[in-house]
Formats: structure tokens, sequence, C-alpha cells
């Protein structure tokens, strides 16, 4: 058995089954969605499912698990299933070629056979042929010099309808009927081509008539004198200078528009060349107040520099006098350049006259 389950025979069935799914699948897709054949993409998908049943059985033996997922009934029923089927597509193949023969022999051959038909009854020949009753005559047109009819046939499809000649058939009341809706149908089409026409030619008169009516108001309103009824050539004439003169009119409105259009583009620029021309303006005097603004600060802060260098210059001192505390800070007493005297803390004094300081350190101080 375990030799059974590894041999070539076992691979083969396998490759077998896995090719009879494989196909299944293409012939249900290619016949169902290309050629819309539904009878046999059905057999097709049918035969897919069977060959993968039989791949899955050959699968379980293979792995020794075939005892787990069926029994001895479940495998003869699968076993007549597929008998069943086979048998099933056999014979509906059988019945559908054997209609498929005679129906292609049927569309193809119709003609010629009812061709054949109706040349032997003329000929008067003794074998019998079988005869194909008219069921409607739909349409007739010229072929050759000869008219041919368009023949619906008892018992066949519309796909079947010939071009047959007169002498081909056999209904003489079908023909005169037909002859007759013929007759009508064309004396329709004449009657709605006259129609047309009479049209046509009507519309035509009315505009006629309108633009000599118009021309001939323009006439009497250009002339001061009453005029008959002018000759033909005469209004002819008329009739150019009154296109000449519609023309020249045409002419100066489309040149008084380029005119209007061109001013109001010019009444456009100037318009924004004055609203830019104001922004511009605007935008100078922001510019000249912030510059006015700043020179002002920066002269109001030179001002103030000059005061602070006037006021420094009048309060440094030119003398160290002595030297005082009060209030737990060290100043000294100096004299100033208006011969007066005050008190400066001694950073400051270190800060501004350090030369003063060391003067009177050297003076007060003595080193050991």
């Amino acid at each position: 058995m375990a030799d059974d389950r590894n041999s070539v025979s076992m691979k083969l069935k396998i490759a077998f089954s896995v090719f009879g799914v494989l196909a299944g699948c293409c012939v249900f897709f290619v016949f169902t969605f290309l050629y819309q054949n539904y009878h046999a993409g059905l057999w097709a998908l049918l035969s897919c499912a069977l060959s993968s049943i039989v791949l899955h059985q050959h699968l379980l033996f293979r792995n020794n698990r075939l005892e787990h997922w069926h029994t001895i009934h479940s495998l003869t029923a699968l076993r007549n299933l597929g008998i069943l089927t086979l048998l099933c597509s056999t014979g509906d193949k059988m019945s559908s070629s054997e209609d498929e023969i005679p129906r292609r022999k049927k569309s193809v051959d119709g003609a010629q056979s009812r061709s054949r038909s109706r040349s032997k009854e003329e000929d008067g020949s003794e074998d019998e042929e079988d005869e194909y009753e008219v069921e409607e005559i739909r349409d007739k047109k010229l072929k050759n010099g000869t008219w041919v009819y368009y023949i619906k046939w008892v018992g066949w499809e519309s796909d079947t309808n010939t071009w047959e000649p007169k002498e081909h058939l056999d209904c003489p009341d079908k023909l005169e009927d037909f002859e007759r809706k013929w007759k009508r149908k064309e004396e329709k089409r004449e009657q709605r081509r006259r129609e047309e026409r009479e049209r046509k030619i009507k519309d035509r008169e009315e505009r006629e008539k309108r633009r000599d009516e118009k021309l001939e108001k323009r006439k009497l309103e250009s002339s001061d004198s009453d005029s008959e009824t002018e000759t033909k050539p005469v209004k002819v004439q008329s009739r150019r200078e009154s296109e000449d003169k519609q023309k020249v009119k045409e002419k100066e409105k489309k040149e008084e528009k380029v005119k209007i259009r061109k001013i109001e583009s010019s009444l456009f620029k100037t318009d924004k060349l004055m609203k830019d021309n104001r922004i511009e303006k605007e935008r100078k005097k922001d510019d000249r107040k912030d510059k006015d603004d700043k020179k002002e600060k920066e002269g109001r802060k030179e001002k103030d520099e000059r005061k602070e260098k006037g006021r420094m210059t009048k309060e440094i001192p030119v003398k160290i006098l002595g030297m005082t505390k009060e209030a737990g800070t060290n100043y000294f007493i100096v004299r100033f350049r208006t011969d007066e005297t005050g008190l400066m803390t001694m950073s400051d004094a270190h800060d501004f006259v350090p030369k003063l300081c060391c003067q009177f350190y050297s003076e007060f101080i003595e080193i050991s």
C-alpha cells in the first residue's frame, strides 16, 4: 500500500486530475464569457467540480487520510455520480450534434433547395421536392434589371430570408397585397417630396417678396419724387446699391464698436493709472512721514545726548577735597568748574575721574 501511494501511477493520476481542474476552469470562462455558450460552460464547470473531487480523493489516499474523510458508501456514491455524469454528457453531446447538422443544413442550403425546387417545378420534372410556403413579402429591389422580392418563409427564422425573383413565387394574392402597399408607400413618398418642394418654393418666394418690399420702401424714402414700378434691371441695380449701403453701414457700425472698445480700454487704463498714481502718492507720503518721524526722533536723541554731555561736562569735578560717609555709603567731597562743592559717590568718581581719584589717594594716603 505504501508503494502504491508513492508510485508513478499515483503521481500521474494526481497530474491528470490537476489538468482536468485547470481545463474545466479555462473552458468554462471561454465558452461562458467569450462565446456566450452557457450550455457548454455549465458542463465545463461540472467537469471541473468532478475533477477537483477526484484530486481530493487522490491526495487523501496518498496522505493516508482517506478513511477519516470517506466511508465505503460515500465512495461508491461518488463513483456512481461520475459514471452518471459521463453518460449524461455523452448523450447530450450526441443529441446536440444531431440537432446541429440539420440546422446548419437548413440555414446554409435553404436558398439553394428552394431555388432548385422552383426550377424543377417549372421544367415539369416528376421528382418530388420539398415546397416552401411564403409567410410574408417584406421588400423589393432592382437587381440586374429585374425586380427581386425579400421573402420570409413559413417555419424558418428571419436570418434565412432570401431575395427571390417573381418567377420563383407562387402566391399571387400576397404579391398583389405587397404591390398595393408598395404603391401606397411610393405615393406617400412622392407626396412628401412634392410638399417639400412646394414649401421650399413658397419660402423662397416669400423671402423675395419681403426683400423687394424693403427695397421699394427704401427707394421711396430716399427719392423725393414718386416713381412708378421700375423694370427688372433697375430693381437688380437698386438691390445691389442697397446691399452696398448695408455693407457700408455695417462697416461703420463695426468701426464705431472698435472705437468705443478702444476708448473704454483707454479709460480703463487711465483709471488704473490714476489709481496706481494715488496709491504711489499715498505710499510716498507715508514714507516721507516715516522719514520725518525718524529725523525728529534722531534730532531729539541728539539734543538729549548734547544736553546730557553738557550736564556731564558741567558736573565733572575738578578736584577731590576729601571723603565722607553718609547712610553707609562713601562719598568724595568734590569741587566743580563753577567753584561749587558737592558730593560724588566713589563708584561714579572711579568711572568718570579716575585720575583725580589716583591723585587724591597719592596725596592723602601714605604708603609705609
